[in-house]
């Protein structure tokens, strides 16, 4: 599938590169989790915009799925965050939770990808998995 031919390729060679063993993950799950594990990310920087404020930028060219990290912030009930913030707040992740919708608030806590999708035109998205059953 997909993984497998476009996205494997990049993170083999980056293992090899870093003189580790290539790796034949089956799904993509597992795929996510060996990037975790090795600490393999595409290059990326992050930059100041005058219009817009920070944002994170590729350094090379990327491919549909391709992992850019683990999106992080003080964790929060959705239900505890009034609606009002809901709307104006830019640095809200929410990700599915058996009782409750959790979130990831990351305007004034959280590593570089606070500052994804910093335009107006959205070109990244979430994609909420669960690894070794944490959210």
């Amino acid at each position: 599938g997909y993984t497998e031919r476009f996205l494997l390729p990049k993170l083999n060679s980056y293992l090899l590169e870093n003189n580790q063993d290539p790796v034949a993950p089956k799904t993509y799950v597992e795929y996510i989790t060996k990037c975790i594990s090795c600490n393999y990310l595409p290059r990326l920087d992050v930059q100041w915009t005058p219009e817009r404020g920070w944002g994170l930028f590729a350094a090379e060219e990327l491919l549909l799925f391709d992992f850019l990290g683990v999106y992080t912030g003080r964790l929060h009930f959705l239900d505890d965050i009034p609606t009002e913030e809901r709307l104006k707040n830019a640095y809200l992740c929410t990700f599915p939770a058996k009782e409750k919708g959790l979130v990831a608030n990351a305007e004034s806590h959280g590593n570089y990808t606070r500052f994804v999708n910093h335009d107006e035109t959205h070109n990244i998205f979430c994609i909420h998995l669960n690894i070794n059953k944490v959210p």
